[in-house]
């Protein structure tokens, strides 16, 4: 599992770093992005999902249930 600020592989300065770990065999992505809101999170959730479903790789949502579900 590789861990790194969500605002680094989805949307910073690095937008296709997600998509080159698991191009080189991450299984697992992390989405953790406690000051955010709502809104923010689920729109990154969904997107990590787009890549993860693309390479077999699981989702872990951490901090906020009701959006993991």
């Amino acid at each position: 599992m590789v861990t790194v600020p969500l605002t680094v592989p989805v949307a910073g300065p690095h937008p296709g770093l997600a998509e080159k770990l698991l191009e080189s065999g991450a299984r697992i992505l992390q989405v953790r992005i406690k000051p955010g809101s709502a809104i923010d999170i689920l729109t990154a959730a969904r997107h990590a999902r787009v890549l993860t479903r693309r390479h077999g790789a699981l989702l872990c949502v951490n901090d906020r249930v009701d959006l993991a579900l």
